[in-house]
């Protein structure tokens, strides 16, 4: 092959590669279009869901499983699932927006608080128990069951127990 065959192979060589590089970045670019469009679509979905939840924010306190979208009979593995999916969701970090990242902290706190409750077990039993009334102010179970038993020392969770007895003057060592 001759010194000029060879340059006019190289040249017809550089040409189609400049056209495989020219369709390749209108494909990228296009695809790029395309993902910023379905980006934007998903960011405004968030932001509804965001201010959805930060309108309902109280909800965890008389209704977790809500927050947390599930149902009663959830297993654990659920729940810590549902957590960490709507965690990474509504997280005040991942919003640029200042009112948006406000109204996201009280969302994201509502869900915090949802998990505290489901997430534990004696929580969750207490809850499942009570109805979710008055659950804030009692740790397990046992201190609400105790809470409410005794007409006379209803605030006294060793009223009744057989086992604890008071000191009085009558007992003496």
């Amino acid at each position: 092959m001759t010194e000029e065959e060879q340059l006019l192979c190289r040249k017809r060589a550089q040409e189609k590669l400049s056209a495989k590089q020219e369709e390749e970045l209108q494909r990228l670019r296009a695809e790029d279009a395309a993902t910023d469009s379905a980006a934007g679509g998903a960011a405004a979905a968030n932001e509804a869901e965001i201010r959805r939840r930060a309108a309902a924010a109280p909800q965890a306190e008389s209704d977790p499983y809500g927050v947390l979208e599930l149902d009663a009979e959830a297993q654990m593995t659920a729940i810590r699932k549902n957590y960490r999916r709507l965690s990474l969701q509504l997280h005040p970090d991942k919003v640029k927006d200042a009112e948006l990242k406000e109204l996201a902290q009280k969302a994201f706190m509502d869900l915090v608080a949802a998990y505290e409750v489901l997430g534990d077990p004696e929580k969750r039993a207490a809850y499942d128990n009570m109805g979710g009334q008055d659950q804030a102010q009692f740790n397990t179970f046992w201190e609400w069951e105790q809470y409410g038993k005794g007409d006379q020392h209803a605030h006294d969770f060793y009223n009744g127990n057989k086992l604890i007895s008071k000191l009085t003057e009558k007992h003496e060592f």
